[in-house]
């Protein structure tokens, strides 16, 4: 009977691991079985206490929200600030840049109906202009076999070549 009952907590744990269920789903389950299993006589009281203590309450203080910021993620985030570095002026810049777009996108979770409500982005005149012409012409420059130099097209578009552009040409 005792095996049985740990294969049924098996098969529970994949079904609800399966299901991706919620926290509150695990705790329900948890202190059923363990119910289940004192009132069936297949634990005595000092085990169904043990695995109460080891099953439920983890997952009643992880199931809880505000039981488990107290309790667990103030702390852990504590112990992160203190091996973390500072965030250094560039990086608190390049956060600060981004746009409401780019906060919903990388949220985690982003509203897809909302970000496609946006509309196909168009480039400015200068951004068009510089795909047109500057891109184009490195593009014709530059191969698979001779890579182009950096800094050749900008002395090029300049005029100017120098002395190991214009000993190679």
């Amino acid at each position: 009977m005792p095996a049985l009952y740990v294969v049924a907590f098996l098969l529970l744990a994949g079904a609800l691991t399966f299901l991706q269920a919620l926290a509150l789903a695990w705790l329900a389950s948890l202190a059923i079985w363990v119910a289940i299993g004192a009132l069936i006589g297949v634990t005595k009281a000092v085990v169904a206490t043990i695995l109460a203590i080891v099953f439920v309450l983890p997952a009643l203080i992880l199931s809880i929200k505000p039981l488990r910021a107290a309790l667990i993620s103030r702390s852990v985030l504590a112990a992160f600030r203190k091996i973390l570095p500072d965030m250094s002026s560039t990086e608190r810049d390049a956060i600060e840049a981004g746009t409401v777009w780019n906060a919903k996108l990388f949220s985690g979770r982003p509203r897809w109906d909302t970000l496609l409500a946006h509309g196909t982005p168009v480039l400015t005149q200068e951004e068009q202009s510089f795909l047109d012409n500057e891109c184009a012409q490195l593009c014709e420059l530059s191969n698979d076999w001779n890579p182009l130099p950096s800094g050749k097209i900008s002395r090029r578009k300049r005029g100017r070549t120098s002395r190991r552009t214009a000993s190679s040409a």
